[in-house]
């Protein structure tokens, strides 16, 4: 119940790259990730969904996604990357479903898009293991895509973060996860905001991290 807590405890442990449940069993693993999907359930449902896809929460309980979707995530890098669980798969679906997490009342926009990014971080790697149909990463580049422009690059380098993991991302066959038209569309879409025709782009964006994302894209 305490996600502080738990999110404190998984900071002081290393990242598993072998991917073994080190001293944490699997049942165990799998009982702390039903009871986080039971609170990630909770605090949605405080939350609407309106005309558009995505949930509309209001800043504290986007607070309080930000430290649950933390501790989801670090808990699958540091001991979870080898479980394959129905409870873990559910719980992706469900973190899926809900992006983008956006304002009901326009304030902290940048917070809602850090949870966003992060969100999206999370699905990502979850996801690749975790999800059988493929067609989840057609509900991120949705989300980024739109957000692939100059004046919001100007705030934020979360999109083409995003977006450089997506685009590398492989499937347990070693092919890319997302779609060949999929991945042509947002090319296309980086070459239009970092390489336009007329030659006008401002220096700034140019010279960022994710200008330099886009070149080697």
């Amino acid at each position: 119940k305490d996600l502080s807590s738990l999110a404190a405890f998984l900071d002081d442990k290393p990242e598993n790259a072998g991917g073994e449940q080190g001293d944490m069993k699997e049942s165990t693993v799998v009982d702390i990730f039903s009871k986080l999907r039971d609170v990630f359930v909770e605090v949605t449902q405080r939350g609407a969904l309106g005309d558009t896809v995505g949930l509309s929460v209001s800043v504290i309980d986007m607070e309080e996604l930000s430290l649950l979707i933390y501790a989801i995530h670090l808990l699958w890098k540091c001991f979870a990357r080898n479980i394959k669980s129905p409870v873990m798969a559910h719980l992706v679906n469900l973190m899926l479903e809900s992006m983008p997490v956006r304002s009901r009342t326009q304030d902290q926009l940048p917070r809602y898009e850090a949870l966003n990014g992060n969100l999206s971080f999370a699905v990502i790697e979850m996801g690749t293991d975790l999800l059988k149909d493929a067609k989840w990463t057609d509900t991120i580049l949705d989300y980024l895509l739109p957000r692939l422009d100059a004046q919001y690059l100007n705030q934020s380098e979360i999109t083409m973060d995003v977006l450089w993991g997506l685009m590398h991302l492989r499937d347990q066959d070693g092919q890319h996860s997302v779609s060949k038209e999929a991945r042509a569309a947002a090319l296309a879409r980086i070459a239009e905001v970092f390489f336009p025709e007329d030659g006008e782009l401002e220096t700034d964006v140019a010279r960022s991290p994710g200008g330099h994302k886009a070149v080697k894209l």
